[in-house]
C-alpha cells in the first residue's frame, strides 16, 4: 500500500491523505482546466477519496461540485478534523451528519468528546441515511453515556463498534435477528450482522 493512502477499516474506504494536485515537477502550468473536463463519475471517485475537510471544501468551487459532494456516499473519520479545536470538531460532525444526504458508508466518531445530547441526535440521522459501518467511542469516562436503541433498527448496519458507551436495557430485545450482540467487559463491544 502506498504511504499516502491509509485504509482505516478496509480497502474499500481508503482515503487519500497526502496527494498533491499540481502540475508535474518542472512543467509550466498551461492554464487549461482539465479537472472540469472530467466526467461526474470520475470526479465522484476523486471526491470520495479526499479527507472530509477537503471534500467539503470542493463545494465552494461551483454548483457542480456541490452536487458532486452530496452525491458521494459519505466516508467520515472524525480524526481527519484533528487540527481543529474540540468545539469546532463537534460542530463540524453535527454539520456533516445533518447536511450530507447519505448514504453513509462509514462514520467513525472516536476522537472527539461528545455528549448524551449528541448520542440522542446523531443516531436518527445515521439510521435515516443508511449507515453501514459505525464506530462510536466515548472519550468521557467520568460518566456513563447510553446509545439509543434506535441505531439498532438500521437495516444497512453491518458493523457497530462501541467504546465506553452503554447499550440501553432494551437493546438485546431490539437487536435485529441478524445481529449478534456480545456483552464484553472490554471497552469496545462489537455487534456483527451475520447475514
Amino acid at each position: 500500500m502506498k504511504p499516502w493512502i491509509r485504509s482505516p477499516t478496509s480497502a474499500r474506504h481508503a482515503v487519500v491523505t497526502g496527494a498533491i494536485l499540481s502540475a508535474a515537477a518542472g512543467e509550466a502550468y498551461d492554464g487549461v482546466d482539465r479537472i472540469s473536463a472530467l466526467t461526474d463519475d470520475i470526479l465522484r471517485i476523486i471526491v470520495s477519496r479526499l479527507p472530509i475537510k477537503d471534500a467539503v471544501s470542493t463545494t465552494v468551487l461551483s454548483k457542480r461540485w456541490v452536487r458532486l459532494w452530496s452525491s458521494v456516499p459519505l466516508v467520515f473519520y472524525d480524526e481527519q478534523l484533528s487540527t481543529s479545536p474540540e468545539s469546532t470538531r463537534v460542530a463540524a460532525v453535527d454539520c456533516i451528519l445533518s447536511r450530507h444526504p447519505g448514504p453513509f458508508l462509514a462514520v467513525h466518531i472516536s476522537s472527539i468528546e461528545f455528549s448524551q445530547r449528541h448520542l440522542n441526535e446523531w443516531p436518527p440521522l445515521l439510521v435515516d441515511k443508511c449507515v453501514v459501518d459505525l464506530v462510536f467511542v466515548g472519550l468521557r469516562r467520568s460518566f456513563s453515556l447510553t446509545l439509543p436503541a434506535s441505531i439498532l433498527s438500521c437495516t444497512n448496519l453491518r458493523s457497530l463498534y462501541l467504546g465506553s458507551l452503554d447499550l440501553p436495557s432494551e437493546a438485546p430485545a431490539a437487536l435485529a435477528p441478524s445481529l449478534i450482540w456480545r456483552n464484553s467487559s472490554s471497552s469496545i463491544v462489537p455487534l456483527i450482522r451475520t447475514s
